[in-house]
């Protein structure tokens, strides 16, 4: 065990406006923060265990139904909580086709759209060509930064981000070169012929694996003009010569490279680095053990 992630949205707010309310609600998260960690450290004296928690972009509400001005306890118990959710509007706009519009969901609240696709919806109503052949009317990009695809459609003016076959790919190659133990999606009802699943199941497969939808080098599949600007770098890409000696053979470093898989061997000043997890343009440093590149 890692730890134990709360998931309380929020102490002093009632979520849903069915649910119970009570000004001592920050207060008692606290107590039972300290109690948890209390605990947590006694079972595990050696390994001090997280305790993290979703916390608000504001301060949880104290006794008097006001953003608290003091919320230092809070961090000095947990693992500094940071801020994941933030409403940015009041209304959110449908997503998928079974995205639901209920006038009694959340205890008569109104009616209220998620705003989600489900990977299964976009396959069956955007991506009908295969996993990056959208539509009409859409078009498929690939943001590098992130490493995932997102769509826009001109009709509505819809973007979409979302995971697909090749961004879980990449995240599953990067678990395992982490040596991490295991992945985990939700929802798996949401899938489309098991085509992300597959990709999680062969995390620790190493025989009659799963066999994974092949996707092609990332790049936007224009369908229609649409209204995003984009920029392109100039800049020069660097190389270096391939010295001699016990470096014969391997290529040079090069920065517009993209090294997806941890133990690349590549060559820079004459020194021979091995790169330790995914990395791009970012340049090895002679003598340097611990970072992305390890010299020797």
């Amino acid at each position: 065990m890692h730890g134990i992630d709360l998931d309380w949205e929020y102490p002093g707010r009632g979520g849903a406006i069915c649910n119970t309310v009570s000004p001592n609600d920050s207060a008692n998260y606290l107590v039972l923060l300290r109690e948890l960690r209390a605990q947590m450290d006694l079972e595990f004296p050696n390994d001090r265990k997280l305790l993290t928690a979703a916390v608000r972009v504001q301060p949880f509400d104290g006794a008097d139904g006001k953003p608290m001005a003091n919320v230092a306890a809070f961090a000095m118990n947990t693992q500094n909580p940071i801020s994941m959710y933030v409403n940015k509007t009041n209304v959110t706009p449908k997503g998928g086709p079974g995205d639901r519009n209920e006038i009694n969901y959340f205890c008569n609240e109104g009616a209220v759209y998620s705003g989600m696709w489900k990977w299964k919806e976009i396959r069956g109503a955007i991506l009908t060509g295969g996993v990056t052949s959208p539509a009409p009317g859409w078009t498929r990009y690939w943001d590098d930064a992130t490493q995932t695809p997102w769509l826009y459609g001109t009709a509505a003016n819809t973007f979409i981000s979302y995971d697909d076959v090749q961004s879980m790919t990449i995240k599953v190659n990067y678990a395992k070169n982490a040596g991490l133990r295991g992945v985990m999606l939700w929802d798996m009802s949401y899938d489309y012929n098991n085509e992300l699943i597959n990709v999680l199941q062969n995390i620790h497969c190493t025989s009659n694996c799963p066999v994974v939808t092949t996707v092609p080098t990332p790049t936007a599949t224009a369908t229609t003009s649409v209204p995003v600007t984009t920029t392109t770098s100039s800049g020069p890409v660097t190389t270096t010569t391939t010295p001699v000696g016990k470096c014969t053979g391997i290529a040079a470093w090069n920065s517009a490279t993209i090294y997806a898989t941890a133990g690349a061997k590549v060559t820079y000043s004459g020194h021979l680095f091995t790169n330790a997890w995914w990395t791009q343009n970012e340049t090895p440093v002679i003598g340097d053990t611990s970072g992305v590149w390890k010299d020797g």
